[in-house]
């Protein structure tokens, strides 16, 4: 049983990267995580990720957030 849990949602175009492409999603790790290692366990190139957010204020991609929290990530824009 993973020990470390966060919900992630994505906005943008880019959230068809994601598992099941959904914009919302669990992530259940055996210990706590940065971003950026969340990403690769994802298996999502760290670099579709423009910017995140957790509890209201922006981080960086080396923020471990807490067990429980939501952390939203912004994927660029579609169009063209």
């Amino acid at each position: 049983m993973a020990g470390y849990r966060v919900q992630v949602e994505v906005a943008g175009h880019a959230k068809e990267y994601f598992p099941g492409g959904q914009d919302r999603f669990d992530v259940e790790l055996d210990e706590p995580a940065t971003v950026s290692e969340i990403l690769a366990h994802l298996g999502v190139p760290s670099e579709l990720v423009m910017a995140v957010f957790s509890a209201g204020e922006r981080r960086d991609k080396d923020y471990v957030a807490p067990t429980g929290a939501t952390i939203t990530l912004l994927t660029p824009p579609s169009g063209g």
